[in-house]
């Protein structure tokens, strides 16, 4: 409010996050800006959203299923961009075998429909995020 409201009605953009106090403070005091959120924010909204419903299936299973604590112990893979995904084989007690993170992941999927579908449309929304694709990432908002 030190600046005067001529002043404040020239501001054509302000980026910011998705906290919405933020925004209707800003919509009063720049009512002619167009608010821009930022890119962080966006991409941390998305994967906090991946990892709801992720515990949300982890937590539909027994605790002492090897469904439950699998999800649990490999939780960053579902998180993580598909394309970043080592194909390096290790051992890996929870599965008694030589694994890379792709098949763990794919052993993850497994478990359940609505886990696989939700991590697909996950990983196109960070792909047309990243690649800035903005067509096709709002029109993937706006199908769902």
């Amino acid at each position: 409010l030190r600046y005067p409201r001529q002043v404040r009605n020239r501001v054509k953009f302000i980026t910011m996050d998705m906290f919405s106090p933020y925004y209707a403070l800003a919509k009063k005091l720049f009512p002619y800006a167009k608010i821009v959120l930022d890119r962080f924010h966006i991409v941390q909204y998305l994967s906090r959203a991946m990892n709801r419903v992720r515990i949300q299936i982890m937590n539909a299973f027994d605790r002492k299923s090897h469904e439950y604590k699998t999800l649990k112990r490999y939780w960053k893979l579902v998180q993580q961009d598909s394309r970043k995904l080592s194909d390096k084989r290790f051992y890996r007690p929870t599965f008694r075998m030589h694994l890379t993170n792709k098949e763990i992941l794919d052993k993850l999927l497994s478990y359940s429909d609505e886990l696989r579908q939700h991590y697909e449309l996950y990983q196109l929304l960070l792909f047309h995020f990243q690649e800035k694709n903005s067509d096709h990432f709002f029109d993937l908002i706006e199908q769902e």
